[in-house]
């Protein structure tokens, strides 16, 4: 079960070696080298022994090696010498086992999950999306916003799509939502409307969300895990035909209504988090947990994992909702779930998102210093004493002070924290595990530090910082 992927520099005597590996969980061995890095260094080498050779690394140059070796083992016989011991290892079964399991799901279950965009409607479910107004509500219209040239040939294809898919259809509503775009990172263009002057006219559902935290606490001790994308996720749920004339919008060829949930309404996420409570609720919190489209399964075996994976599959086939494939995962040690890394008992940073914080540079407005404190504030239960860290750059953001030298340390400081963040422990509370609370108050605030202690009373790690 590949885990995820890291960036190793081997460095021994004159040679060094850098290459991207797969990292994998209880393996004999520490690290395994593969065919594309040993037939850049190898040369004369046989391997016909299973106990391994001994050679030195300075001779390996090229080739001679055998197809069917598999990977290869390389660790130092000496903390000074460069000969490094390389032996052949089979680990194809271990992998191949998940590999297998997944093909097999995925073709049992292809109905379910499929690369294959809707082509039409979704089926009607139970859970259709309503739109109830507050009384004495006069209907909704805000004109439409000047689009550029490439947004409006851009708005001719992505209108063409919807309407073939029957998405959409012609309306003669008196409400009217102003539509615009938005450019992906891969310069491609998002269909957006802008529903606020609906939506604040709109009674609230106040249908909750789970909490984010409660959830890393709950699934990161598993030791198996599975994730399902929902293809277009909002798209597989109906607007209530009495309510579809409320989503009107414009464009310089018609005027168009939704029949599936779009984006940016006000109730959307609380439809659809009740919509998948409602399809999955006899499994949530036992071995599933949901969070709108994202379905995260968590197990402490293979065997119980696999069945846990066909009974989700089996309540999404009963309610007619598609997976994305390319979205999901199956059989992971370790895995990333709501901007985190979860799974072998601890929670972790993304590294992607961290890859980020270390080219930032200092803010030169309130606004790009907002964004900063977005990224951080999301991860603030990794960085010790965050608030009070935080407070000189909360004090520029709400124009109580200039950017000085102390904004510029708490900005660095915050940006460490954030690069060498630590593996928080996730808690465990059984029997005689511990936990220990320590606090520190200063001027700005009370911050706390949650710690968990073995039945021993050895520390086993920081479970998060916070503030009271």
């Amino acid at each position: 079960m590949i885990r995820t992927k890291i960036r190793i520099s081997f460095h021994t005597g004159p040679q060094d070696l850098d290459f991207t590996a797969l990292v994998a969980p209880d393996l004999h061995y520490n690290i395994y080298l593969g065919m594309p890095i040993i037939s850049k260094h190898v040369k004369d080498i046989e391997f016909d022994s299973t106990h391994g050779d001994i050679v030195s690394l300075e001779a390996i140059t090229t080739t001679h090696v055998k197809e069917e070796m598999g990977l290869i083992f390389i660790i130092p016989q000496q903390e000074k010498d460069t000969a490094v011991r390389l032996e052949t290892i089979d680990i194809e079964k271990k992998l191949l086992d998940s590999d297998m399991k997944t093909s097999k799901l995925i073709d049992d279950f292809r109905d379910v999950i499929t690369q294959q965009d809707f082509q039409n409607v979704p089926p009607n479910k139970e859970v259709q999306h309503k739109i109830i107004l507050m009384e004495n509500t006069d209907p909704v219209w805000r004109n439409q916003y000047r689009l550029g040239r490439r947004e409006q040939e851009e708005l001719q294809v992505q209108i063409a799509e919807l309407i073939e898919k029957k998405f959409i259809k012609p309306s003669t509503s008196p409400f009217n939502s102003p539509i615009l775009f938005v450019k992906k990172k891969d310069g491609s263009y998002r269909l957006c409307i802008d529903y606020r002057a609906l939506n604040n006219r709109t009674i609230k559902n106040k249908f909750p969300l789970p909490y984010i935290e409660d959830i890393l606490d709950r699934v990161s001790r598993a030791k198996i895990f599975s994730k399902l994308d929902l293809m277009s996720g909002y798209h597989q749920v109906q607007i209530d035909e009495k309510d579809r004339y409320k989503t009107a919008f414009s464009t310089p060829h018609g005027h168009y209504e939704w029949v599936v949930m779009p984006f940016g309404l006000t109730n959307a996420p609380a439809t659809f988090q009740y919509l998948m409570n409602n399809v999955l609720g006899n499994f949530i919190n036992k071995f599933v947990t949901v969070y709108l489209d994202d379905i995260l399964i968590y197990s402490d075996t293979t065997k119980e994992h696999e069945d846990h994976i066909i009974q989700v599959l089996k309540k999404l086939r009963e309610h007619k909702l598609v997976a994305k494939q390319s979205k999901c995962e199956f059989f992971y040690s370790q895995i990333k779930f709501l901007g985190y890394v979860i799974g072998e008992g601890g929670i972790q940073t993304d590294p992607e998102k961290i890859e980020s914080v270390k080219n930032w540079t200092i803010p030169k407005t309130p606004k790009e210093a907002m964004s900063f404190i977005g990224l951080t504030g999301f991860y603030r239960r990794f960085i010790k004493s965050y608030a009070s860290v935080a407070a000189p750059i909360f004090d520029y953001m709400n124009k109580k002070s200039a950017w000085t030298e102390k904004q510029t340390q708490a900005f660095e400081l915050l940006k460490h924290s954030l690069i060498t963040a630590p593996v928080m422990v996730a808690p465990m509370f059984e029997e005689n595990y511990k936990f220990r609370l320590s606090t520190d108050a200063s001027d700005e605030c009370i911050g706390f530090i949650l710690e968990q202690l073995n039945p021993l009373g050895k520390l086993l790690g920081v479970i998060r910082y916070g503030k009271i």
